[in-house]
């Protein structure tokens, strides 16, 4: 039979560094994949809390949906609670069902608290939501925890194993014009996102996707049928969203010397680390399209990399970037301010090391704790707390770790020391003026002006 499926992305804003933040809005990627395994056999609408202007009871009234999606970080959980909430108030048979990162985390605690979530669906979604729409028994479904007689059952985590076996996302079911990324994601329009693997094999100590899942990649051939989707679609940008997109050096260069043969005609982004890099790929992958790869480097002190478990070098690094840029793309560097163990000298040992790479950008956000991280065993924060996790915002030092005043002028030099050097500012003013889509240009160049005139992170 038939359902009607809503599926909503809670509203939350970043504060971000420089351009990384300008104006940058995405859909949600979990959600349209979740999209992608229903839209064939049921109703279903997706709703954009961060882009719509009407209250969500106006489109709960109008389309009266049977199960209603959320997905949620720990930073907008609290809004996923507000709508969860609204929800049940109005439409008491509705069922509501949450996933996301905070889910991953913090699934039972949820369902013990929160009983406007009827279930709480941890790991990977697409076909344990797809069962409980189709009216699978709870009780058989990987994933999914829900309270039955007072008891939380407690169904695991769903994870796929076979990532080919999923339904690429639910493209048609947003409006690209809907979104603007930020401009040095991309060069042309219309843009959108690629996923093409899954987990992580890396244990750093900040990120909360270390341990989650196991890594795992989709076929090149697999990758390059959805590639072939999106030309149909008319798309001709796209990011590659994986955490280590060169993982399997034969499988990028399989993907990128199918969209050669077939003339695909893409520019594209992506981001890996600078030890899973070679010159034959990477030489494959700017033949295929690639202008920009995003490399995290996190510190430029040696003690503080192997104390936050990132198994790399300072030496690898600069061979990664220098590497990159040799072969005609832009190297993109994140770096993050405030470890807990981190003195001041290692933190502007950081901001130096930036300046020495060849970079085209850097990224310096302050350390913050997510839930499920070792960092966050460190915090004293409180998972459950909607005042703690308002604290969790990428490049603020609310929540961080060293305190406000002081990392906040640590940040402030290191956003100066980058990007009002000549040669980084005219670089970065002929990439906004001479590069990609029209309104790319015109928003990069507007969002520069106004960093001039009322500059937000200098």
């Amino acid at each position: 039979m038939k359902k009607k499926v809503l599926l909503v992305y809670p509203s939350f804003s970043f504060e971000g560094s420089l351009v990384e933040d300008a104006e940058s809005t995405m859909p949600s990627i979990p959600l349209l994949y979740i999209a992608g395994n229903l839209v064939s056999e049921h109703e279903v609408r997706y709703l954009d809390m961060n882009l719509s202007k009407k209250p969500i009871e106006d489109e709960l009234q109008a389309f009266n949906p049977d199960f209603v999606a959320l997905t949620s970080y720990a930073v907008n959980f609290p809004e996923a609670v507000r709508v969860a909430k609204s929800i049940k108030s109005n439409n008491l048979n509705t069922k509501i069902i949450l996933g996301g990162h905070h889910a991953l985390q913090c699934g039972r605690q949820i369902v013990e608290q929160y009983p406007e979530f009827d279930f709480v669906l941890r790991g990977e979604g697409e076909f344990s939501f797809r069962d409980l729409v189709n009216g699978k028994s709870p009780l058989e479904i990987p994933g999914l925890l829900f309270k039955a007689n007072n008891q939380v059952i407690d169904n695991g985590s769903a994870m796929v194993p076979n990532l080919d076996s999923i339904q690429f996302p639910a493209r048609e079911i947003v409006d690209p014009k809907d979104y603007s990324e930020s401009p040095i994601y991309y060069l042309n329009e219309p843009h959108t996102f690629l996923l093409s693997s899954r987990g992580c094999i890396h244990e750093c100590t900040f990120c909360d996707y270390a341990n989650k899942d196991p890594l795992r990649g989709r076929s090149a051939e697999n990758v390059l049928a959805e590639l072939r989707v999106m030309q149909r679609q008319g798309y001709k940008d796209f990011r590659i969203i994986d955490e280590l997109f060169s993982y399997s050096k034969p499988r990028v260069k399989q993907i990128c010397e199918g969209m050669a043969k077939e003339k695909m005609d893409f520019s594209w982004h992506c981001q890996t680390r600078a030890d899973l890099l070679d010159d034959e790929m990477l030489d494959k992958m700017a033949g295929a399209g690639c202008f920009s790869i995003q490399m995290g480097v996190e510190t430029g002190s040696q003690r503080v990399m192997d104390k936050i478990k990132k198994r790399l070098t300072l030496e690898t690094v600069q061979k990664g970037v220098d590497m990159v840029k040799s072969h005609g793309m832009k190297a993109y560097g994140s770096f993050m301010l405030g470890f807990p163990f981190e003195t001041d000298e290692e933190r502007y040992q950081t901001i130096e090391f930036a300046k020495s790479l060849n970079l085209d950008m850097a990224f310096f956000s302050i350390v913050t704790p997510l839930p499920g991280t070792e960092l966050w065993k460190e915090s004293g924060l409180d998972a459950m707390n909607n005042d703690d996790l308002k604290k969790l915002r990428i490049f603020t030092p609310e929540g961080s770790f060293v305190e406000k005043e002081k990392i906040q002028k640590v940040h402030r030099d290191a956003v100066k020391g980058f990007y009002l050097r000549p040669k980084t500012a005219l670089k970065i003013l002929a990439d906004a003026t001479l590069n990609g889509a029209t309104r790319r240009r015109t928003r990069y160049l507007k969002f520069l002006w106004s960093q001039m005139r009322s500059p937000t992170y200098f």
